[in-house]
């Protein structure tokens, strides 16, 4: 007699685990928009700041006071820093507006750490030379003077309106009452070219070069030819 065989069941198969779908990136915060009518902290424009056209970083504006809208628009892309200049210079000169600019990325975002990087660059920059950099706007004949944290002249016109003071440029803006360069005084270079900079820094010579030594320093030496004490002091020596 054969045995009874007993009935064998099939194996239960675990079931096969299912992989989550892929989560989407997180949702990036869009830039900050630039306001045509900022309040203080606002960005107010942004674009690229170059050495002699040479070591470029995005960077952006908060507006802090004052006109800036002369030099801060939509027709400027980028700050070309041809010359500096001694904080004495700059204490006198006549500011009209002041922005703050620190670091952004080409997309107006979150600076990437190459960004970062540059941007500290160019503070260590002039606190190192113990100079102002200098950024001629040629219409208007008004100028930009860059200021470093850790000087009086940033204490004097800061602080930034949001953020850390050290990681912060200041931007003066600024004009000659008489429309004279600021640098092409008779009796000295307050503001120096760019020529003896490290790498980058030097001056390429071009249209900017001109400041010390061309057509410049021609229109600076007739402007000065033109104030009413000059034409006084000449005529008075033509009477004699």
């Amino acid at each position: 007699q054969v045995p009874p065989v007993a009935p064998t069941t099939a194996p239960v198969m675990a079931p096969t685990a299912v992989a989550p779908p892929p989560q989407p990136p997180p949702a990036v915060a869009p830039p900050p928009p630039i306001s045509e009518s900022p309040e203080p902290g606002d960005v107010c424009w942004r674009g690229s700041m170059v050495r002699s056209n040479k070591k470029r970083v995005p960077v952006q504006a908060r507006f802090l006071r004052g006109r800036f809208q002369s030099v801060f628009n939509k027709g400027c892309e980028q700050l070309n820093i041809s010359h500096r200049s001694s904080w004495e210079d700059v204490g006198k000169r006549h500011v009209i507006g002041v922005v703050c600019l620190e670091a952004t990325s080409d997309n107006g975002g979150v600076p990437t750490a190459a960004d970062s990087k540059g941007f500290f660059e160019y503070i260590e920059y002039f606190k190192s030379k113990e100079r102002a950099g200098v950024a001629r706007i040629e219409e208007g004949n008004q100028y930009v003077y860059i200021i470093p944290p850790g000087v009086e002249l940033f204490v004097q016109h800061g602080p930034p309106p949001r953020g850390s003071a050290d990681h912060t440029l200041l931007a003066l803006v600024s004009t000659d009452p008489d429309g004279a360069q600021p640098a092409a005084a008779p009796t000295g270079a307050a503001t120096a070219p760019l020529a003896n900079a490290p790498s980058g820094g030097a001056n390429t010579g071009g249209e900017h070069g001109k400041d010390q030594n061309g057509t410049d320093q021609e229109a600076a030496l007739r402007a000065l030819l033109q104030r009413p004490e000059v034409l006084n002091l000449l005529s008075q020596k033509d009477g004699k």
